[in-house]
């Protein structure tokens, strides 16, 4: 009973927390942004509840802390390719091409130096660190990855059928400038 409510609580808070993090960039960047972001980060956190089963690892409060932090981790790769994507004007290819030229290298950089950086813990003789490196690492790769291959990719997918991004972000002031 003790561990349905410790999971139960985990899934709530992390659903809190992705609420957030969606409504702060939509409120910040732009309301498009902020909800397929948001979509985005679930999905993510999905994919690693998923991994973390895949590992053997439990769903306890270490693995809690890092799924938390992870949120803020991941955010920022779908983040800068998708408002990239919507600022620039052109053709959905143009767009496309635009948000990868411009973003797809420092997303893939800094996915790159974080997950360079915690690598050492991946050798450590604490399980608890390796778990958070797997933990970690993992939200490090699948977010570097969704944000420089998926996010764009949808974004002119979505645009190609014709769901009216571009119509809604013209009408937002700070995307009138490009």
């Amino acid at each position: 009973e003790r561990e349905a409510q410790m999971k139960q609580l985990i899934f709530v808070n992390l659903a809190i927390a992705c609420a957030a993090v969606a409504a702060t960039v939509m409120l910040i960047l732009n309301p498009v942004v902020g909800f397929f972001v948001g979509v985005v980060v679930v999905a993510i956190d999905c994919i690693i509840l998923a991994l973390l089963t895949l590992y053997g690892s439990k769903l306890d409060f270490l693995a809690f802390l890092v799924l938390s932090m992870t949120i803020g981790l991941v955010v920022d790769y779908s983040t800068h390719t998708s408002y990239t994507y919507l600022q620039h004007a052109g053709t959905p290819d143009e767009k496309l091409l635009q948000s990868m030229s411009r973003m797809g290298a420092s997303v893939l950089s800094g996915g790159g130096s974080t997950l360079l950086g915690i690598s050492v813990l991946a050798f450590a003789s604490s399980e608890a660190f390796r778990t958070f490196f797997k933990i970690l690492g993992t939200a490090i790769f699948m977010g570097t990855l969704v944000g420089i291959t998926v996010s764009p990719v949808l974004l002119r997918i979505l645009h190609g059928i014709g769901l009216g991004i571009t119509s809604i972000c013209r009408q937002t002031p700070e995307l009138q400038r490009v």
